[in-house]
């Protein structure tokens, strides 16, 4: 997965940055200024977090800085289309890493601000080798930044009912992301970056905080543009204030009281969290409606005024949720029609089969009819009412995207969840499971997701040279932008009826 480097600097003096707390050295890595596990913050647990204390002298910014614990061990799940990593972990986990290619204070590059997934309770800013900002910021001149921020129990236990000094804890994992981007507001100018053109962009859990930090007023000011990747949920996966004092009040009691839970080692935390859940109390990990600033999401409260003119670029991949292959390792352009009719019929039932294929051709014409079982509406059909939603609510531009791309792994695989990621971070040659059969066709997404996403962070449109016209979604115009095999283009209402059909049929996808 190492690249070769052709040229790495690190001296004394170069590159060294003057941050508001004290200066920082890093590294040039191919041009491409790099600075990892820079301290942006700091917290006392279930607290608020505060600036980091300055320090004199200068601190050494070349490894990454803690990830937040999690409450289960990391273990390998082959995952070959995303592949891994782990690093040490730590309940003071506030740092965030840079990428640039100028130290320029006048450069005003745009500014891309990473928010990992894992939903809210694991993941961080290096879990996935795909979330490397070198090559963006490189190729496609923008600061990258990515973050750290405290998860699970940690992050979002509401402990509001035991003292005032706890109103902010079940928000305090996302506060710890605002915080970053206080950081970036104060320091990325020396970083060659904009802190007035700010680009808040996430994945799954990490489009997820993106929709919070929206409905947080604390936020407001310190980003201008969101994309929000495979983030929106359906309704009832979203925690509420209920479920959260539920969960709370009952890991204090298998904690003995606020006092251990305050002091002891996350260890027995993680325990007490197991010891609930397997008693039957659910502990959905999530920002906590009620809060600190936060009211709760869109669904409940509506969109916040303050975020009117924030343009969204939103999407998700073909498959994301959906996992259902029968016969995985087939080579499925050899399957017959008989076959996948006989498919059909088995999961949405025979009197169903040829409504959802006829839906299917008509959205993805010259796509295998296979790839009809694994259309995903757990993330897309949110994401639809989503979109109807923001665009009834504003005149700011709402842009939908979907990534439909056949990769050759075990014989044939529908983009799913987290495909899109090493295309946008120009990651891809380094994960050969996300490939398909034509290299020139990879390249091309590569190309047309990059750009897209950093045309979008430049001005708010995702249209370039790269892509053909991205029309955006509207209340009259229901248009979505196709990343697909044979061309990419936008196309109008173009899968409603097949995602309503398969969420009729077949409701729960195997992955829930």
């Amino acid at each position: 997965m190492l690249a070769p480097i052709k040229k790495f600097i690190c001296t004394e003096d170069t590159p060294v940055v003057q941050t508001k707390a004290g200066k920082i050295r890093g590294m040039i890595i191919d041009e491409v200024y790099t600075f990892r596990g820079v301290r942006y913050a700091e917290a006392e647990r279930f607290m608020s977090p505060k600036p980091v204390t300055p320090w004199e002298g200068v601190v050494d910014c070349q490894d990454y800085g803690y990830v937040s614990c999690t409450l289960n061990t990391p273990r390998f799940q082959g995952d070959i289309t995303g592949p891994h990593r782990y690093w040490a972990a730590s309940e003071h986990c506030q740092y965030l890493n840079v990428w640039t290619d100028t130290l320029d204070p006048s450069a005003k590059k745009p500014v891309m601000f990473w928010i990992h997934g894992g939903g809210f309770s694991e993941g961080s800013s290096i879990e996935m080798y795909a979330y490397e900002g070198e090559n963006l910021a490189r190729d496609k001149d923008v600061v990258v930044v990515s973050i750290n921020h405290r998860l699970n129990i940690l992050g979002y236990l509401d402990l509001s009912d035991y003292g005032p000094e706890y109103a902010h804890s079940g928000v305090v994992g996302m506060e710890d992301i605002v915080e970053a981007l206080r950081w970036v507001r104060d320091n990325i100018a020396q970083f060659g970056g904009d802190p007035d053109n700010v680009t808040i962009f996430g994945q799954s859990g990490g489009g997820g905080k993106v929709q919070v930090l929206m409905q947080m007023p604390c936020a407001d000011g310190l980003y201008h543009k969101a994309i929000i990747q495979s983030g929106v949920l359906p309704r009832e996966m979203n925690i509420t204030a209920a479920q959260a004092k539920a969960a709370s009040k009952a890991i204090v009691e298998a904690m003995g009281g606020m006092e251990a839970l305050c002091t002891k080692d996350y260890y027995y935390l993680a325990e007490a969290v197991k010891a609930v859940q397997a008693a039957g109390t659910p502990c959905p990990w999530g920002a906590v409606p009620g809060c600190g600033d936060y009211q709760g999401l869109w669904y409940d409260t509506g969109f916040r005024p303050e975020t009117a003119k924030i343009p969204v670029l939103i999407g998700s991949t073909f498959s994301d949720f959906a996992f259902f292959y029968p016969h995985p390792m087939a080579d499925k352009s050899k399957l017959s029609h008989e076959e996948i009719a006989a498919m059909l019929a088995e999961k949405y039932c025979a009197e169903n089969a040829g409504a959802i294929e006829e839906a299917f051709k008509a959205a993805y014409p010259g796509v295998n009819l296979f790839f009809a079982l694994a259309v995903d509406t757990q993330v897309r059909r949110p994401a639809l009412d989503y979109m109807a939603n923001r665009s009834a609510f504003t005149d700011a531009p709402v842009y939908s995207w979907m990534l439909a791309h056949e990769s050759a792994f075990k014989g044939g695989r529908m983009s799913t969840h987290c495909d899109e990621i090493p295309f946008v971070f120009r990651n891809d040659a380094g994960i050969g499971a996300v490939h398909g059969a034509d290299p020139a066709v990879d390249a091309r997404l590569r190309e047309e997701l990059s750009s897209a996403w950093t045309a979008f962070a430049r001005t708010g449109n995702p249209n370039c040279a790269s892509i053909g016209t991205w029309t955006p979604y509207t209340s009259d115009c229901h248009a979505t932008f196709v990343f697909g095999d044979t061309g990419s283009e936008t196309r109008i209402e173009y899968d409603a009826e097949l995602v309503e059909l398969v969420h009729k049929y077949a409701p729960f996808p195997s992955f829930f």
